[in-house]
């Protein structure tokens, strides 16, 4: 064999190991590169790659399943496969099980068109109740009113006449009322009641369904053992005493506090008086003496565990604990064949860090060290050498090893020559123990002496081979037993076949099963020969791999004679009658298997119902069994309820099921139909009924001015119609520009009501609602004095809920009329001339302009009707950022056809407008104040995180006072002006400036600056104007709308 292209092509089987979940560490390379080694340096390398596996097979595997599987992997690496095929191995069964097998097989095929069938149908009801749920549980508005929109407009956009500046025009400040039909706030009080209600309906008939399988599911339970899962199952048994502690005893105990005391360790420092005296001694030649100081004593357990229930590592684990119990430090860590590559004690194998010797001498230097393992790992397996790791262990001064009774001289005499004292693993032994570790110890320790007891023959000579899923070919199986008998003994035996009816090896199973069974033996069984019984036990590779093969738990069970078969019964139910639900530092926790999608919740009633027979039951494992055969470690039920299995080989629960579901269904249907079409409106007009009832007791006086006259009259419209007896008071002109209620003592809830229909009707304006004691019982007033709310947003989202809302439009915002300067001073910074002169422009009317400029979402809408090329995003994202590379023409365009789309009266505002909005009241050079700070805006040079680089989405940053966000900075937006070199003879009324005093119509003003350009160009007075036909990365728009 070339070893040097085996060695080349080893990572692929690592590779492949790992892509079957076989985890291995470092040691195991390592281990798998010192055997290769031996192997060629004293020439017995194999010549075919493939006569290696049984030798390879041991380092990496962990268990009997990856034993079975390593082979066909191995095979696989060697012809060069990457992926694996491999099969899973099939367990072997109990007698009789292949006419069991044959048998589910058949059933199965008739399972498969009922489980089919059923999984399809309860698919489809589910996909219906998805789709359709919301609209049968979900009150539906009434339908939208027909709209009916021209295609174009009756009549052109007005335009107003530019007014002399000279003119004293009166500001009119009110707007009509909201003419959309006010919300069903009733119907959206009580929404979600309403669909409790139908949810609650819908589940109702699915209450008795689940009891009835509950119900048929419990009784027609035929229980099998099963190991494959990992379902809890039972758990949590608690006993009644607490068992004796492993090395416990009043002796042991006070032998292990002295290990308490502190050691001397000598240090750096000089002791002046003993070195004086020395050095005279040694007649005045200088003889240092250090001092020594006290530490406190630390100890480092290493423990060889081949499993992370291995039972014999278990009994190191005990020792831990008495070692924790009394005080004593200690840290505890695990390997598998090297020391030099351990984990803590504690980690889980798939969350393990590995630490390294070296490193562990590095903190524990000064520790004891104390290592449990077989002594057999002294010497490698094939070439007797010994191991080099033992000088690695030189740095630690005291040194125990205990062993399980497994070491001959030639492990006694390697051990003392590195220093260890030798000692086997019992009680008994822990004062010598001790006397090693607090007393000084001479340079060569003495020759101990062995009494070792080897495993059975049979064992002994091959381990591993009898881990698989069959026993070893050819094997004795009685002369097995005859062995396992005389190194355990006939408790031993018995102990190992209680344990052999829980397929999965527990060390705290096992001792309460040897507690249970031999308790009443106390004078007969001390404690030492009960550590010993256990210890023995540990040793068997069974449970020091934590796995016991169908075969051999079979094979001990039916060995029983009756009375031993009645000793392990009662043992068992023993344990079972101390199952409970609490969870406690002296209760047992067992893992218990069943199906997935089948589980079951074993009750002590149940067990008690179960036939006797000479068989053991399995009461820990269990599975649900449709119909068959009984296996050898199955539970045997009473004949009467023979006649619940099912005959046809049918589920016994999937026929019931489906049944039932038509019921269910059914049932729901009704229920559905009853609420929907009936329930839900009258439980509806009920409560309609009844606030119109209390609204009756309430009198309401409305109070206004001349310019809310059309409100008042409105607002009377609608409180009539909610039952509300209404009189008019006096015409009074308030100085408060709120609309006010006032309702008397007890009130609260009828005004509520009544702000609701206000707010709607008022777009959202303010409402000050207060209670009041000047007014008499059961009276209301209101105060009209606003007809709608300064910058309050409004794109008709406050429309009723069924009327249907153009997705394209964008949202507005109400501006209040007013004046302002418009311009900048002569001592703003960055001003230019063609802002001058600052003159005072006063607008006299509402209007409304888009809170947000104009989107990408907005405008491709337009531009897809119309069949217009989409503008280039720059790759910046479109949705919610404002459109770019659109021209002046494409803004027309655009506002010309959402004017003709929604019948109103959408334009571009004009630069007077523009700059009254931007400004928001302010006269700063920016509308937050004269420094551009930031965190207001998008420039290059703002300080955002889109500065120079793009544009930012459109609700980036806090809007003005006047609630529009981005004027300043983002995008270049388009105003209806044309071009003029300063405002020499512009209008003060707020119109447009077209070609008169000189205008230049072929270019058209932007403001507002942009993403790309400083911040001076972001002031409310900068001006700049672009061709008509000019787009670019800079350029965007914002719209405006008459009332």
């Amino acid at each position: 064999m070339d070893s040097r292209k085996f060695y080349s092509r080893i990572d692929g089987l690592g590779a492949l190991l790992r892509a079957e979940g076989m985890a291995h560490g470092v040691d195991v390379w390592m281990s798998v590169a010192r055997l290769l080694e031996r192997l060629e340096r004293q020439g017995r390398l194999p010549h075919d790659a493939s006569d290696l596996a049984p030798l390879l097979r041991p380092l990496f595997c962990r268990n009997p399943q990856d034993q079975a599987r390593f082979p066909v992997l191995f095979e696989q690496w060697l012809k060069g496969e990457s992926q694996s095929s491999l099969a899973k191995e099939n367990r072997i069964s109990s007698p009789g099980r292949s006419a069991f097998v044959a048998a589910q097989e058949a059933a199965q095929k008739t399972q498969k068109i009922w489980i089919m069938g059923g999984i399809a149908l309860i698919v489809c009801v589910i996909a219906v109740l998805l789709v359709k749920g919301p609209d049968w549980f979900l009150p539906k508005p009434p339908p939208p009113p027909t709209i009916k929109i021209p295609e174009k407009p009756s009549q052109p956009i007005p335009r107003r006449k530019p007014q002399p500046a000279t003119a004293t025009v009166a500001i009119v400040d009110h707007i009509a009322p909201r003419p959309q039909p006010e919300p069903d706030y009733v119907g959206l009080e009580w929404e979600s009641i309403v669909r409790n209600i139908g949810w609650a309906l819908f589940a109702l008939p699915w209450l008795p369904v689940l009891l009835i399988l509950a119900w048929r599911y419990q009784r027609n339970a035929v229980l099998r053992k099963q190991t494959a899962s990992v379902d809890d199952l039972l758990h949590h048994f608690r006993f009644d005493r607490l068992l004796q502690p492993f090395f416990g005893g009043a002796k042991a105990e006070q032998a292990l506090r002295e290990l308490h005391a502190a050691r001397q360790v000598p240090t750096n420092r000089l002791h002046i008086t003993a070195t004086i005296e020395a050095t005279a001694r040694n007649g005045g030649f200088f003889q240092p003496v250090y001092r020594n100081r006290r530490v406190s004593p630390e100890h480092l357990l290493l423990v060889r565990s081949q499993h992370r229930n291995d039972q014999q590592a278990a009994l190191a684990e005990e020792l831990e604990k008495r070692f924790k119990a009394l005080g004593l430090p200690i840290n505890t860590y695990r390997f598998r064949d090297d020391p030099r590559w351990l984990v803590r004690w504690h980690d889980d194998d798939s969350k393990a860090s590995y630490y390294q010797l070296q490193q562990l001498v590095a903190r524990h230097e000064a520790a004891r060290l104390l290592i449990i393992s077989e002594t057999a790992i002294l010497f490698h397996p094939y070439s007797g050498e010994i191991r080099t790791w033992l000088d690695d262990l030189s740095p630690w001064q005291d040194k125990v090893w205990l062993h399980p009774r497994d070491a001959g001289t030639a492990h006694a005499a390697l051990l003392a020559q590195h220093h260890f004292l030798m000692l086997p693993l019992a009680q008994d032994n822990l004062p010598q123990l001790v006397e090693h570790l607090t007393t000084p110890q001479p340079h060569k320790l003495m020759l101990q002496k062995t009494d070792p007891s080897p495993l059975p023959a049979l064992i002994a000579a091959e381990p591993d081979a009898w881990l698989g899923e069959r026993p070893p070919y050819g094997a004795n199986l009685d002369l097995l037993v005859q062995q396992l008998e005389q190194f355990l003994h006939a408790d031993g035996l018995r102990l190992l076949r209680a344990v052999a009816v829980f397929p999965k090896p527990h060390w705290a199973l096992t001792r309460a099963l040897d507690y249970l069974l031999f308790e009443n033996l106390s004078t007969a069984d001390p404690l030492p020969q009960r550590e010993q019984r256990l210890a023995r036990l540990s040793r068997l590779p069974w449970l020091t791999h934590a796995h016991l093969p169908d075969w051999l738990r079979e094979y001990l069970l039916l060995g029983m004679d009756r009375d031993e078969r009645q000793q392990i019964a009662t043992a068992w139910q023993r344990l079972f009658n101390r199952l409970t639900d609490k969870d406690s530092p002296n209760s047992l926790s067992l893992e218990v298997r069943t199906p997935p999608k089948l589980q079951l919740k074993l009750k002590l009633d149940d067990l008690r119902a179960l036939s006797q027979d000479d068989a053991i039951n399995d009461p820990i494992f269990a599975n649900i069994l449709l119909g068959g055969k009984l296996g050898l470690l199955d539970f045997r039920i009473p004949q009467a309820l023979a006649k619940l299995l099912p005959k046809t080989n049918q589920s016994l629960i999937l026929r019931p099921a489906l049944i039932l579901l038509f019921w269910v269904l059914l049932g729901t249907g009704t229920l559905y139909a009853a609420w929907h079409y009936v329930g839900q409106h009258a439980f509806i007009d009920y409560q309609r009924n009844q606030m119109a009832q209390e609204n009756a007791q309430w009198r309401v006086t409305l109070n206004h001015r001349e310019d809310t006259q059309v409100l008042m009259e409105a607002l009377q419209s609608k409180l009539k119609t909610a039952q509300f007896p209404v009189s008019i008071g006096s015409d009074t002109l308030n100085a408060t520009t709120i609309n006010t209620i006032h309702f008397a003592r007890g009130g609260q809830a009828a005004a509520v009501r009544i702000t609701r229909s206000l707010a709607w009707l008022t777009y959202g304006a303010a409402i000050n609602v207060m209670a009041s004691t000047d007014l008499s019982a059961g009276t209301i007033q209101v105060q009209l004095n606003r007809t709608y709310q300064h910058g309050a947003g409004f794109n008709d989202e406050l429309r009723a809920a069924q009327e249907s809302r153009l997705p394209f439009e964008p949202e507005m915002v109400r501006i209040p009329p007013g004046k302002f300067l418009m311009g900048s001073p002569k001592t703003e910074a960055g001003r230019s001339s063609n802002e001058d002169p600052q003159h005072e422009v006063t607008i006299t009317y509402a209007f409304e302009i888009s809170k947000y400029e104009v989107t990408f979402d907005e405008y491709d809408a337009f531009a897809n009707a119309t069949k217009r090329q989409l503008p280039s995003g720059g790759g910046w994202g479109r949705g919610k950022r404002p459109v770019i590379n659109v021209s002046f023409n494409d803004a027309q365009a655009y506002v010309k056809w959402l004017s003709d789309k929604t019948g109103k009266q959408y334009r571009l505002p004009t630069e007077a407008e523009w700059e009254y909005a931007a400004r928001a009241g302010s006269e700063t050079a920016y509308w937050w104040g004269n420094d551009v700070g930031k965190i207001y805006a998008n420039c290059a040079g703002c300080g955002s995180e889109w500065d120079g680089k793009q544009t930012a989405p459109a609700d980036s940053f806090n809007p003005n006072a006047f609630g529009l966000h981005n004027t300043a900075g983002n995008v270049w937006e388009w105003v209806e002006d044309c071009w003029h070199e300063n405002y020499q003879g512009a209008p003060a009324d707020g119109s447009a400036w077209k070609e008169a005093n000189g205008g230049d119509c072929n270019r058209r003003v932007v403001r507002g600056g942009s993403w790309s350009i400083g911040p001076l160009n972001l002031r409310s007075a900068n001006r700049n104007r672009n061709f008509t036909v000019a787009a670019n990365f800079s350029l965007g728009f914002r719209i405006a709308r008459a009332f």
